[in-house]
């Protein structure tokens, strides 16, 4: 029999432990992104405090369920909501400056992702991002997930508050004290995961089917 190449060689060493270097990678990449987001809500949790008066009485005034949380944390980029059964709505120290109807906003938008269920959805596409994390179109339909989200909690907002032109403002004024790269946090962001640009441009659109169909 004739020896096999070194190319030979690596396929049939690929054939017979290819699922368990496939496994390994997954468990790897899992357990990172895991252990990343218990540390981020720990630093959260060390770094906050509740969220003062005015918030907590807007929140209430729009129905929010009694076991949703409100926090302030320091150096937060991006309004946030992280947890299922317990959730949390994290918002950044300038809250302290922020009018009433910017805080609708942002509330509005947070609660979007709660009673959807944003943030179950996101851990389950992490979930599989991790198992196929060798397959590019995978990843890509994370990052198109992340931003439809977005869109959707727009809409949401849009329609409880009633004034698109406001709310686009509202985004375009918030984003515009951010940095140009938001770090990763643990949870569902308000801003990062899709550009501002097209967030706004998508509100402008006059859509007969906003608010009609999921």
């Amino acid at each position: 029999m004739p020896e096999k190449s070194a190319w030979q060689s690596l396929l049939s060493w690929l054939e017979r432990e290819g699922i368990w270097l496939w496994l390994g990678a997954a468990a790897v990449l899992l357990c990172w992104r895991l252990c990343t987001a218990f540390a981020g809500m720990i630093w959260l949790r060390k770094h906050s405090e509740p969220a003062p008066e005015p918030v907590l009485r807007l929140l209430q005034e729009l129905n929010a369920p009694a076991r949703l949380g409100c926090r302030v944390a320091q150096r937060l980029q991006s309004p946030m909501l992280s947890g299922w059964w317990r959730p949390v709505i994290w918002l950044p120290p300038e809250v302290s400056a922020w009018d009433d109807q910017r805080l609708l906003a942002v509330l509005r938008h947070e609660l979007a992702h709660l009673r959807r269920g944003d943030v179950a959805w996101h851990w389950l596409a992490q979930l599989t991002a991790c198992l196929w994390w060798w397959q590019p179109l995978v990843w890509r339909v994370w990052r198109s997930l992340r931003a439809e989200t977005e869109h959707a909690a727009d809409d949401t907002a849009v329609l409880a508050g009633g004034n698109t032109h406001e709310y686009a403002r509202t985004l375009v004024e918030i984003a515009a004290g951010l940095p140009s790269r938001l770090s990763q946090m643990p949870g569902v962001t308000m801003f990062g995961g899709e550009s501002v640009q097209r967030r706004v441009r998508e509100l402008m659109k006059a859509s007969q089917w906003r608010g009609r169909i999921g």
